[in-house]
């Protein structure tokens, strides 16, 4: 139950509540513990008795046009959407938007300093996981041409999604045919060039890699940046095809080029599905089995691994990286029951995952005794990979996105296949009647999102009983989604979305009985981290209705008498603290005795069981001079006691009729 107990200034309510649009003209928005979460300003004035703040705009962390320095000022680190510091310098941003767009100015300027102009980058690789995130991200940056080094350039067109790319077709195995794709180019003919090279792991992954270093060799690039594995299966010589990339790399250390081999820990991107994966275990369960369920290993996100690479084949100097090779990893060591723990976050219920021996993965695979080995020396090697360095973080200006992060950002992986709501298929008697559980598919429902909505798990939904009922015993037109509004954790976001994005909590305005709902942007609006869902919930409907009618319709003032029928159901609760704070004397009604401690504690000077206590009597003789307001959501014989003992230009306030 929400209590508003605390006086703030001349007997204004400091509430922590929603300011309806339809009244103020302006977009709802949330006040609580000092933080206003509004999009725009009101269009008029506010005379309500409340505290209402509104920020100009929703700023977010900068984002520099490479894409990878994710931070506010050249000095201030990239945070976690949705954490603390994040929210504070939103917040800080709102106060002083001025700023805030200085702060980016300067941070645009910083990377500008030393990131090179008129660089061309050849990517080879561009449709796999960590080239595609290169490809995007350097064709973010002014003044850096980007060619693809495909076998097909409409398949890698397809594939990257960049229907402009600019494309070198040669097959990697096709030394004449890569010499004609480099030579008559005429971005790479016209000046020194810079290289991203990444091969697939097939049989003659050494041969082909080595082909594209003998032409660019030949062709006129300065500076390759090379992905290599993982450094325990180099080391191990076990593991994964850990022969080519040994003889890449030597390749590279006898050649004249200028080149940085970066060897990345187990990526974040196998863990949706494959034998390194539990996503797809999780989709009709809530619980999985690993191997890695306890062993911490150091996953790192791609697209942290594109991020150095941009930011190497971008420096106007790369020497000072000439011939290094770079361990890239996470931000710490995790086990899939911390995997577990962070997609636990983004599920209906808690997921676990337990340890299984290698063998449960293999064995059903049907594999060869000898392959079968191999596997399982794989993941001996990789359950060595617990070691962390601060590489991503020298060189790409930002902290390596944490598992949670990860998740976060490729939610739909791992959510359930179906999720669970409350419907309604026919108009009925009463809401128990009619509501029933049904099941929605989770990929369906997101194929299915439009423009400006949101896909929202629900963490707490409003009760409001008499909208529920009439939502029922009205005119249904076919199956509905019950519920009206609740709080949230935005996963998902359809097209054409700026205002959230996932990670934020919303309260919003919705079919609020179910696992999750799709909610539209205009009728939600952010509220802070550390906000109690279920406190947020009930003010929407339930204590906006009690803050209009007393404020702005009865028009309520110190000394009046009021009563409050069901006191303790969902408005009438915030009715009573109202009512209280405004300097009101306070008449609550409830129907039993176990509610009668409840009533007393949220502030009623006078509780009356009307299964005990006839109400009307009770006003009659010890409130003769009668009630300025009554506010009346039970009826019958309540509703008669109310008006018969109204005070002289007393108001009756009717809820839920």
């Amino acid at each position: 139950m929400v209590r508003l107990k605390r006086p703030f200034g001349k007997g204004r309510l400091l509430v922590a509540f929603v300011v309806a649009c339809s009244l103020l003209g302006g977009k709802p928005c949330l006040f609580r513990d000092g933080g206003p979460i509004c999009p725009t300003p009101p269009r008029k004035p506010s005379t309500l008795r409340a505290v209402f703040l509104y920020s100009p705009v929703r700023p977010g962390p900068v984002r520099t046009e490479s894409g990878f320095n994710r931070f506010v000022g050249p000095c201030r680190p990239w945070q976690e959407e949705g954490s603390q510091e994040s929210q504070k310098r939103r917040e800080e941003a709102t106060k002083n938007p001025q700023k805030h767009a200085r702060n980016a100015a300067i941070a645009m300027a910083a990377f500008g300093a030393v990131a090179a102009v008129g660089v061309t980058v050849v990517v080879a690789g561009a449709s796999g996981r960590v080239g595609k995130a290169v490809l995007e991200s350097l064709r973010r940056l002014p003044g850096v041409d980007v060619v693809a080094l495909a076998r097909d350039g409409a398949k890698a067109r397809a594939q990257t999604g960049t229907d402009g790319l600019s494309v070198l077709e040669a097959d990697f195995a096709d030394t004449a045919a890569l010499a004609v794709a480099m030579e008559c180019n005429e971005l790479l003919s016209a000046k020194p060039w810079r290289l991203f090279l990444v091969c697939g792991n097939v049989p003659n992954q050494a041969k082909l890699e080595i082909n594209v270093l003998e032409a660019a060799e030949k062709y006129g690039c300065e500076y390759v940046v090379r992905v290599s594995t993982v450094r325990t299966v180099l080391e191990a010589k076990s593991g994964g095809p850990y022969e080519a990339h040994l003889e890449v790399e030597a390749a590279l250390a006898a050649s004249p080029l200028q080149y940085t081999c970066l060897r990345p820990n187990v990526y974040m991107q196998m863990l949706p599905s494959g034998v390194l994966g539990i996503g797809h275990l999780l989709r009709s369960s809530d619980t999985c089995s690993h191997p890695f369920a306890a062993t911490p290993v150091s996953l790192i996100d791609a697209r942290d691994v594109a991020a150095v690479a941009s930011r190497l084949l971008t420096l106007q100097d790369p020497s000072e990286y000439n011939g290094q090779v770079l361990d890239l990893t996470g931000p710490a060591a995790v086990s899939y029951r911390d995997v577990a723990e962070a997609v636990s976050e983004i599920r209906p219920r808690p997921v676990t995952c337990e340890h299984s021996a290698i063998e449960s993965i293999t064995d059903p695979m049907g594999l060869p005794a000898g392959v079968a080995k191999g596997f399982q020396a794989f993941f001996t090697t990789l359950s060595q990979s617990d070691f962390i360095t601060d590489t991503v973080s020298q060189v790409s200006g930002r902290p390596p996105r944490t598992i949670s992060a990860f998740v976060r950002d490729h939610a739909s992986a791992f959510l359930p296949a179906q999720f669970s709501r409350l419907v309604a298929k026919s108009r009925g008697s009463s809401f128990r009647a009619e509501a029933t559980v049904a099941s929605a598919d989770t990929a369906e429902t997101l194929a299915a999102m439009t423009s400006k909505q949101l896909f929202v798990k629900v963490l707490a939904a409003g009760v409001n009983g008499g909208a529920d009922t009439l939502q029922v015993t009205g005119s249904l037109d076919g199956e509905t989604d019950l519920g009206f509004d609740g709080v949230g954790l935005v996963i998902a976001t359809g097209p054409d979305v700026d205002e959230f994005e996932p990670g934020d909590r919303v309260a919003f305005v919705g079919a609020a009985y179910a696992e999750y709902t799709v909610a539209n942007v205009s009728v939600c609006w952010q509220v802070p981290s550390g906000s109690a869902p279920e406190e947020v919930a009930a003010l929407r409907i339930s204590g906006l209705t009690a803050l209009v009618a007393l404020e702005r319709t009865a028009k309520i003032m110190a000394g009046d008498t009021v009563l409050v029928t069901a006191a303790c159901g969902a408005t009438g609760s915030f009715a009573v603290q109202l009512a209280k704070l405004a300097g009101a004397t306070v008449i609550g009604t409830v129907g039993s005795e176990e509610k009668r401690k409840v009533a007393e504690d949220l502030g009623c000077d006078r509780v009356v069981n009307y299964n005990q206590e006839d109400l009307s009597a009770v006003l009659g003789r010890e409130f003769r001079k009668g009630l300025d307001i009554a506010y009346e959501g039970v009826g019958g014989a309540l509703f008669r006691a109310a008006h018969d003992n109204l005070a002289e230009g007393g108001r009756i306030l009717l809820v839920g009729s």
